[in-house]
């Protein structure tokens, strides 16, 4: 799990997304875990390279599919567990389900936002 982030022409922030990947070489799998969770996502055929000897697939849930899927699993993760409560906590503390509105969003929101996707990328 990770928070993406783009920078958008015209826009004065980033855009930050919550991102849950499950990247395995047996598509059966990736299919038995996508249809167990039941949300929606997307399965990917990963580009292989030279040293790569079999297909690689990579599944996606993105936003608040990537939330529920946590959710859905926490209770079960073990290596994982604390990445998903730092995700989840992000979820929350960033107001990723809020709309920016007219306004726009509180400037320590930004902050916030990428605080989190450091510390993501770090537990790693």
């Amino acid at each position: 799990m990770f928070v993406s982030h783009q920078h958008i022409c015209g826009r004065k922030n980033p855009s930050y997304r919550l991102c849950l990947s499950l990247v395995q070489n047996d598509l059966h799998t990736v299919e038995n875990f996508q249809r167990i969770l039941g949300l929606s996502s997307h399965i990917m055929a990963v580009k292989r390279k030279v040293d790569q000897n079999k297909q690689v697939y990579d599944l996606r849930y993105y936003g608040e599919h990537a939330l529920g899927a946590l959710r859905l699993m926490h209770d079960d993760l073990v290596r994982k567990r604390w990445e998903s409560e730092v995700a989840q906590q992000f979820w929350v503390e960033a107001l990723m389900g809020v709309l920016p509105g007219p306004n726009g969003l509180p400037p320590g929101i930004w902050k916030v936002r990428e605080s989190f996707r450091r510390k993501l990328s770090k537990l790693k």
